[in-house]
């Protein structure tokens, strides 16, 4: 296994072992699908050499290009093994960043940001405690890699 897989398949371990997320008090991630969305692909720490169809709700597509995204701001990540001819496969599971800025939740909170993980449409959501020291903490646009604004 490679070095990128071996990361993954440890993280996507230490998420079964995390604690369950209220979403209850969260932004909601229902209909997701529908969002806008992008599609990148290939190698990533973190998610390894697959396909992730990312989606973005209205809030976040506000993001006014520089300074933080706004609170209530969603970005689903859907990542997914990569078929043969480099189209999404299988859902492995997917990653929500919810955006609340000061707002008391019981989540633990990053920067103003909720981290949480699922195993699929409708599965608990678990807070991984790698997701922000790991990877976003160094992301260039308020934890995020990419500006989803319009």
């Amino acid at each position: 296994m490679s070095k990128g897989g071996v990361l993954l398949a440890w993280a996507a371990g230490l998420v079964g072992c995390a604690p369950v997320v209220d979403v209850s008090e969260l932004p909601s991630i229902d209909g997701y699908g529908t969002w806008y969305s992008i599609e990148f692909s290939g190698p990533v720490p973190g998610h390894g050499d697959r396909v992730r169809p990312v989606f973005v709700n209205d809030v976040a597509r506000t993001y006014p290009h520089g300074g933080p995204y706004a609170d209530g701001s969603v970005i689903v990540k859907e990542i997914r093994a990569r078929n043969a001819d480099n189209s999404a496969g299988a859902l492995r599971y997917i990653a929500v960043m919810r955006k609340v800025g000061d707002t008391p939740v019981s989540a633990p909170v990053d920067d103003g940001w909720v981290f949480t993980q699922l195993s699929g449409p409708g599965a608990a959501e678990r807070s991984p405690s790698l997701c922000w020291s790991t990877c976003h903490r160094q992301a260039p646009i308020d934890g995020a890699w990419y500006d989803y604004g319009e």
